[in-house]
C-alpha cells in the first residue's frame, strides 16, 4: 500500500461503509442481472462494474485488517476462525476435490465400483456425504503432507535443481 509513501505517517482512512458499500453493489449487480432489470453481456459487468467493486472491497477490506484494532464488522466476519480455517484448506480442497468427484460421480468409475453414480445410486443427499469426504481428506492432507518440513525441503531442494537446469 502507498498511504504515507509521501513520507508522512498517516493511518488509512477506512469506515464501515468503505467496505459495505462495494460489497452491496456487487450483490446488487448480481441480483440486478439475474432478474434482467441490467441487460450488460457478462464480460462487460465484469470488466465495467464486478472488478471495479471488488477491488474497492479488497483495499477497503485490506485497509480495515491492518489496523492496530479491527472494528469492520464485514473484515471480522471475514477473518473469523471458521473462515481463516477454510481458506487455509483452500489449496487442498482444489487438489482432492476433482480426484474424489471423479470416483463418487464420474460415470464410468462409479458404475464399475459402486453401481453407479452415487447421486443416483443413493439420493441427491450423497452430495452433502462428498462434501464431507472432501473437506476430510483436504485437513488430512494438509497435516500430513503440506505441512510436512521434510516435503517442504525435498520441494526446495528440486525448486533449486530445475533452477539450475533453467
Amino acid at each position: 500500500m502507498l498511504d504515507g509513501a509521501d513520507g508522512e505517517e498517516k493511518a488509512p482512512k477506512t469506515g464501515p461503509m468503505s467496505t459495505l458499500l462495494p460489497l452491496v453493489g456487487m450483490v446488487a449487480v448480481i441480483l440486478l442481472r439475474a432478474t434482467g432489470v441490467i441487460a450488460l453481456s457478462d464480460m462487460l459487468t465484469r470488466a465495467l462494474i464486478f472488478m471495479p467493486l471488488f477491488l474497492a472491497f479488497l483495499m477497503a477490506a485490506h485497509r480495515a485488517s491492518v489496523k492496530p484494532k479491527v472494528e469492520d464488522a464485514i473484515v471480522k466476519v471475514l477473518s473469523s476462525k471458521i473462515l481463516t480455517t477454510l481458506g487455509g484448506l483452500a489449496f487442498p480442497i482444489f487438489v482432492i476435490h476433482g480426484p474424489l468427484g471423479q470416483l463418487f460421480y464420474k460415470k464410468l468409475i462409479a458404475t464399475k465400483l459402486f453401481g453407479g453414480p452415487l447421486n443416483v445410486v443413493c439420493g441427491p443427499w450423497f452430495f452433502y456425504v462428498y462434501l464431507a469426504i472432501v473437506l476430510a481428506s483436504a485437513w488430512v492432507l494438509q497435516k500430513t503432507f503440506l505441512s510436512s518440513k521434510k516435503v517442504g525441503e525435498l520441494s526446495k531442494r528440486a525448486c533449486g535443481k530445475l533452477a539450475e537446469v533453467c
